[in-house]
């Protein structure tokens, strides 16, 4: 059992990975972003694209970003500020 890379103190199992598997969506925008990085550090490439829309999506390259995700040391995810929507 090892803890979410994103960084909010629980287990992956119940953090990111029901997300990254296709079993939840995320509900927030923090949510969504603590996936996409905890994505990013497994080099879940396949969730990223999954996860974007518009421009970015029109030109990602997912060999490009795999192998840029697989050669980053990834450290800490940092939330600054977070805010409900009403």
């Amino acid at each position: 059992m090892k803890p979410c890379p994103c960084g909010s103190g629980k287990l992956f199992m119940r953090c990111c990975k029901p997300y990254l598997t296709g079993k939840a969506i995320p509900e927030t925008a923090e949510q969504l972003m603590r996936s996409r990085y905890t994505a990013y550090s497994r080099a879940d490439i396949d969730y990223i694209q999954s996860t974007m829309r518009g421009k970015a999506l029109k030109d990602f390259n997912p060999p490009e970003a795999k192998a840029w995700a697989e050669n980053i040391k990834w450290k800490h995810l940092k939330i600054t500020n977070a805010t409900a929507v009403s």
